[in-house]
């Protein structure tokens, strides 16, 4: 959505980013995290179309990396942003990501392309990133639920980050 800054020009403020739309069943449990009560990220219905809002999980850590990009990386904080379900493909959302400049984490499919920082893409400051995985991979074996660790980074190919053990399920 464009804005006008003090001289009267124009900039964008949000992304109109693509995301995954998981559904969840007994067959194929669909965890996330989010902010606000797990009441808050389910879908709503109104006028006719359904909204969500965008949340985080290991899904796709096992298949993809983590690239890390400098302090000067514009990117889509996509994490607890609304959506709206496309209702042609209704397995895509359509969420309204504000823009941030600072240093990130990106989830990318190949580490052979170096482009990846230059463009712009949902992804997480490396503190946050780092906690999230952690605290999700810890909260969901903790509980005896299947999940994947941190990504590994292009980098290095090590672990994003080092997670604490987690608990024993049950105690």
């Amino acid at each position: 959505m464009p804005t006008l800054d003090r001289l009267g020009n124009y900039y964008v403020t949000h992304a109109l980013c693509e995301c995954d739309v998981i559904e969840d069943s007994e067959a194929s449990p669909a965890w996330s995290m989010g902010p606000g009560s797990c009441e808050d990220h389910g879908p709503v219905e109104q006028g006719g179309r359904e909204f969500l809002i965008s949340t985080y999980s290991n899904l796709y850590n096992d298949a993809n990396k983590e690239v890390q990009c400098g302090k000067d990386t514009l990117w889509a904080w996509c994490y607890g942003a609304p959506c709206v379900v496309d209702d042609e493909d209704p397995s895509k959302a359509l969420c309204n990501c504000p823009l941030v400049q600072s240093a990130a984490n990106l989830l990318v499919s190949a580490c052979s392309d170096s482009g990846y920082c230059g463009q712009i893409w949902s992804a997480a400051v490396p503190p946050g990133d780092c906690f999230a995985n952690c605290r999700y991979y810890e909260w969901m074996t903790g509980k005896g639920y299947p999940t994947n660790p941190p990504a590994n980074l292009c980098s290095t190919g090590e672990p994003l980050c080092a997670c604490p053990k987690p608990p024993m399920s049950g105690s």
